[in-house]
């Protein structure tokens, strides 16, 4: 006892010496940034490429050179890590990652910030208004579904009530499922999780007349039940007639049986990659099982023909859109580094409309890209760098923040040639509310919105709840 006392104390004399002199920050519980407080450099008026000033491109310039105070906003830094403890030695990559859960990086590098921030995602373009036969379809797309061990259908009945329409209204529903759902199994936590039965059709909506449509199952969970939980996830979804895509049975099931969903006569391909699993092997010669894609590589540029191959052959099944769903990036930072960002435009360059981020457990900014590997006039890709917890794993205001994502496609006839845009997106604020007192539990996830427009509706709410809430929508005009 005293030795596991001793080691204790002496892991957080580490952490403590680890930590800036000064960790004040005005939106404690959130993470957020004080803007009035970190004035922005307004980069001067000099801009040589005009694509750049529709933020479509990226200056890579060595942080060194920027010319703008962004150190003390960051509390520590950003180390430029794989994100995988798995793959790291020693004890300082831990002290780093729980550092980072108790005070997340609350911004990047200011030109990264300036970037984003200069983000037009009004998705108009000239030529849509001359489109004819036009016909369109509704994405919803919401980031991680993690472990709760003690939600059951009993004290979640609520769960969906109050963005059923947001979310189960469009033509395709989208989630990212980071855990197995062995239905022969109970729910487990944190490091090898797993959904139960019951657990698994309450978070998919199957019961209410809903649900998803399609979840990836590509993330670094998905070995934390064996190759048998992977087997038996994707045999239960197919028996709660959810699609599924990231992890396969089969090599044909990975390469060519991906979801092709056809509504109002479009077709979207949905596809799904992960950079890890947590340090668990692919079965030898089952290496198909996983969608494993070193997407944090810090040796070079990634090799992505494995997406640049489903992406063709998408393409050649007769998608008229492609949506890449990617577990990427690092955990507990509000934006992505440089190279995430190069990554996504080079998938975009290599055919991806629509790009979905997962991992963080945060919420990252969006971005509007205009492939360099496509004709002028071609309308943007649409980049979610991460679209946080939707159903977390995590209790602050911070990791319970999320968005459901609203894109709308449509296809139509242009000057006799038949083509496909991305005609608009929006997204509804979410907040997760968690009664955790035994015999009182109560789940839900709350339309931000709608709480705050209508105190009265939402008398459940404890007083907490409500500072949570305010912190929350704080943290999303930030964002976004």
């Amino acid at each position: 006892m005293f030795r596991r006392f001793m080691r204790t104390c002496w892991l957080l004399g580490v952490l403590i010496i680890l930590l800036p002199a000064s960790c004040d920050n005005p939106y404690e519980d959130v993470g957020s940034i004080n803007a009035e407080a970190y004035p922005l450099d307004d980069g001067g008026d000099e801009d040589p490429d005009p694509r750049a000033a529709e933020g479509n491109v990226l200056e890579l310039a060595h942080p060194d050179a920027i010319d703008c105070d962004d150190r003390n906003r960051l509390i520590g830094g950003p180390r430029d890590t794989v994100g995988d403890l798995s793959s790291e030695e020693g004890i300082l990559p831990y002290l780093y990652y729980v550092r980072k859960y108790l005070f997340p990086l609350l911004g990047a590098d200011c030109q990264i910030e300036q970037f984003f921030q200069g983000q037009d995602l009004s998705f108009e373009n000239e030529w849509e208004k001359d489109a004819e036969e036009v016909s369109a379809i509704g994405l919803s797309a919401v980031g991680d579904l993690m472990v709760h061990t003690r939600l059951t259908a009993d004290n979640s009945v609520h769960l969906y009530d109050d963005i059923h329409d947001e979310l189960f209204n469009a033509d395709i529903v989208f989630g990212n499922l980071e855990t197995p759902a062995h239905p022969g199994r109970a729910s487990a936590p944190f490091p090898s999780f797993n959904l139960s039965a019951e657990a698994t059709r309450v978070y998919l909506g199957v019961d209410e007349g809903h649900g998803f449509d399609v979840v990836s199952t590509a993330n670094n969970h998905v070995l934390d039940q064996g190759e048998e939980g992977l087997r038996a996830t994707l045999d239960y979804l197919d028996k709660l007639n959810v699609l599924h895509v990231g992890s396969s049975r089969t090599r044909e099931e990975r390469d060519e049986e991906f979801p092709i969903i056809e509504k109002n006569g479009i077709k979207t391909a949905l596809l799904a990659y992960t950079f890890s699993t947590n340090g668990r092997p692919l079965p030898q010669g089952r290496e198909y099982e996983v969608n494993l894609v070193q997407l944090n590589t810090l040796e070079g540029p990634p090799d992505i023909s494995m997406i640049e191959q489903h992406l063709a052959t998408a393409r050649d099944l007769g998608a008229d859109f492609v949506v890449v769903s990617l577990h990427w990036s690092m955990e507990y930072e509000f934006y992505p580094p440089r190279r995430i960002i190069e990554l996504g435009h080079r998938i975009a360059d290599a055919g991806a409309d629509v790009i979905l981020g997962h991992h963080p457990h945060m919420l990252n900014p969006l971005e509007s890209y205009v492939p360099q590997s496509r004709e002028e006039g071609v309308p943007e890709v649409l980049i979610a760098y991460s679209l946080g917890n939707f159903i977390p794993g995590q209790w602050r205001t911070v990791f319970r923040t999320s968005i459901i994502l609203h894109v709308e496609l449509s296809r139509g006839v242009i000057d006799g040639e038949t083509r496909v845009w991305i005609s608009g997106v929006d997204y509804t604020p979410v907040w997760w509310y968690a009664r955790a007192i035994p015999g009182q539990r109560d789940y839900r996830l709350i339309n931000l919105n709608r709480a705050l427009a209508d105190r009265e509706a939402y008398s459940f709410l404890s007083g907490r709840d409500w500072r949570m809430l305010h912190l929350a929508r704080d943290l999303i005009i930030e964002r976004f």
